[in-house]
């Protein structure tokens, strides 16, 4: 694992977990010091506790799906 740079003194740190397996990795971020607010928006409520301004999750997902878009369109049959 390895911390992110630290972006702003919010008092959260982002810890990057890869795990390898095969031919894919799996990545997983654990926010220290952070509360249930999707980072990094404020939380709409105090009781939600802090949110990380040291990573977007919004823009690690989207990477996320572009770095995997589907090749084929899916097919549903009902």
């Amino acid at each position: 694992s390895e911390f992110l740079p630290t972006l702003v003194q919010d008092g959260t740190r982002v810890e990057k977990h890869t795990y390898s397996c095969s031919k894919k990795d799996t990545v997983s971020y654990r926010i220290h010091g952070g509360g249930h607010a999707w980072p990094p928006n404020q939380p709409r409520a105090k009781i939600a506790g802090v949110s990380s301004h040291n990573i977007n999750a919004t823009e690690v997902i989207w990477e996320f799906f572009k770095r995997h878009a589907r090749t084929t369109q899916a097919r549903y049959t009902f």
